[in-house]
């Protein structure tokens, strides 16, 4: 079934293989490995770089050389998985006479060959003339410390006139982080192609370095474009230093945009801190961002919000009110025993609230709750409610 024209079931006999690794294995693979069919030749290159059978070694290596363009793909990405001095040169052939096809794959597979042989490979692949084998390469870049990296990459983007590789360049310098990458990226976020500025967003949005925040800010300051004012608030997610929470407090409160609004309620979420939580809160007195506010909130860890409770009883009531919606909406046992608490605010509005609220959690102990409270309650409208609710009315 190895030899099985349709490349699904051949790609289920490799998988149950690679699952088993009966002793066997090497032998049989090896016979495969020289069989007429191509698929059979296919396949087994792929079970013996999976496993890194030695034995398999320099057939595969001749297997570079197979007039089935499939068999000779498989056999280049399975190279990288041996240790062997001809390897580097081997991979370096394929980029100079290979189809693009072919070139693509040696380039992905750069990923996982040895750091201490990459370099002489990585240049060819990073010179070739097609872009979308210089983009792999430049991905592989990732997965190898390489001292020389930044100014592999800086040379490669003043070079560089395809934007898919700048994009791919500019994706690793957020993945790399540090000073030289932010220098490389801060003057992208100015290019008039929306794809790299945004591009250079992103990536800024990856690195943890506070020199990371004020570009993102002063550009969300600044654009009118509301798709790159979404990806800079989604950045933003990412950061907690000066200014962020207020900036994107700021944009919830002035912004209609729903889209903006949502982006930026969410990059507050995810930052998750304190103060980033309370402004979320604050932000209910807006009645035509209240909803969202709440919704946000409820979808936290009741853990999250804890402090908020606290926090909340000292905000105007709008504020107060809202903060009560979100605990009936977590709908917990938890949730319970902490609205009970706005049952002693000095507004009988509050304490309504607080009253519908533990009564739409259903909870036997909220009931309990509400008939001991109604023996100190004043406020003839909030035990009238009371009284109702504990009646079923």
């Amino acid at each position: 079934m190895l030899g099985d024209p349709d490349p699904m079931i051949r790609q289920a006999v490799i998988s149950a293989l690679n699952s088993l690794g009966h002793p066997e294995m090497p032998h049989r693979i090896k016979e495969f490995l020289g069989s007429d069919n191509p698929y059979e030749r296919e396949s087994a290159v792929k079970i013996a770089g999976y496993f890194g059978y030695e034995e398999c070694k320099d057939m595969i290596i001749e297997l570079c050389n197979d007039k089935v363009e499939e068999v000779r793909k498989a056999a280049y990405e399975n190279l990288v998985f041996f240790e062997d001095e001809r390897i580097p040169s081997i991979l370096y052939s394929g980029l100079e006479k290979e189809i693009k096809k072919i070139r693509e794959s040696i380039a992905r597979s750069l990923a996982y060959l040895d750091s201490r042989h990459i370099i002489p490979v990585l240049e060819k692949a990073l010179s070739d003339p097609d872009p979308w084998v210089r983009y792999y390469a430049v991905k592989t870049l990732k997965y190898h410390s390489l001292p020389n990296t930044i100014s592999i990459l800086t040379d490669l983007l003043n070079r560089e006139t395809s934007n898919l590789v700048k994009i791919g360049i500019i994706d690793i310098l957020g993945e790399i982080g540090g000073n030289g990458a932010i220098n490389l990226i801060i003057p992208l976020l100015s290019s008039e192609d929306k794809d790299l500025a945004r591009g250079a967003i992103a990536a800024l949005g990856k690195i943890e370095h506070p020199n990371t925040i004020n570009p993102l800010l002063e550009m969300l300051r600044s654009t009118k474009d509301e798709v790159t004012k979404i990806e800079i608030i989604k950045a933003l997610g990412n950061k907690k230093g000066i200014g962020v929470i207020e900036s994107l407090q700021w944009i919830v409160a002035t912004e209609n945009t729903p889209e903006i609004i949502d982006g930026a309620l969410a990059s507050l979420a995810k930052i998750s801190t304190r103060e980033s939580l309370r402004a979320i809160m604050s932000l209910t007195i807006d009645s035509t961002k209240r909803e969202k506010c709440i919704s946000i909130l409820s979808k936290l860890p009741i853990e999250k919000i804890e402090y908020l409770i606290e926090d909340a009883k000292s905000m105007p009531k709008p504020v107060k009110i809202s903060m009560i919606l979100v605990l009936e909406r977590m709908k917990s046992y938890d949730s319970v025993e902490r609205i009970v608490n706005f049952l002693d605010d000095e507004d009988p509005d509050i304490r309504i609230q607080a009253v519908i609220s533990i009564k739409n959690l259903g909870s036997i102990e909220g009931r309990k709750m509400l008939r001991e409270h109604l023996e100190k309650e004043k406020d003839p409208r909030v035990k009238d409610i009371i009284y109702k609710l504990l009646e079923g009315k």
